[in-house]
């Protein structure tokens, strides 16, 4: 049965703006009728430390010398994007994977930092063929439709850099 046909044989919700019998009530418990309690989530869950991947101060060196030799970075960028430890970050998302996952993810994290400042900060805005040459060749890299004639100047390393963490991830998750 397809997702359409179950959808479309569900019957309809009722829209609040057009039925009047439709009510909303809320009804709280152990608070006063006019107060809604919401925990201090900061002093819960979130002051919790995170479990962290045993794996991680290895995958980082690695994984940080990797995006910082194939983009090129001089030692500033190299510097600043090493504060952003999104190795870190894939440590925490994933503290129970081997090694390979979690390199996989660090790199993943690395190379949209080192990527988004072109999309966010406007490099494209005034060169959007550009633009959608990269996004058509990292497409293209994940349909195994690599143009090897192809160069985007100064960004053929995103795609390059791209394409090395796509052989992996296909390596790990086969």
């Amino acid at each position: 049965m397809s997702c359409q046909s179950i959808l479309s044989s569900a019957p309809p919700l009722p829209d609040p703006l057009q039925d009047s019998s439709t009510k909303l009530t809320i009804t709280p418990v152990d608070a006063e009728p006019d107060n809604v309690r919401i925990p201090d989530l900061f002093l819960s869950f979130c002051a919790q430390p995170p479990r962290v991947n045993p794996n991680y101060a290895r995958v980082k060196a690695e994984s940080e010398s990797w995006i910082t030799e194939e983009s090129g970075y001089d030692a500033k960028k190299a510097k600043k994007h090493k504060k952003a430890n999104f190795s870190f970050l894939a440590s925490v998302l994933v503290p129970d994977a081997g090694a390979e996952r979690l390199r996989c993810l660090g790199d993943w994290l690395n190379w949209v930092h080192a990527a988004r400042p072109s999309f966010d900060e406007g490099e494209f805005n005034n060169d959007p063929s550009t633009a959608e040459q990269l996004v058509k060749a990292i497409l293209a890299t994940m349909e195994d439709q690599i143009d090897e004639k192809l160069d985007l100047g100064k960004y053929q390393s995103l795609v390059d850099v791209f394409r090395d963490i796509w052989i992996q991830l296909a390596k790990v998750f086969e």
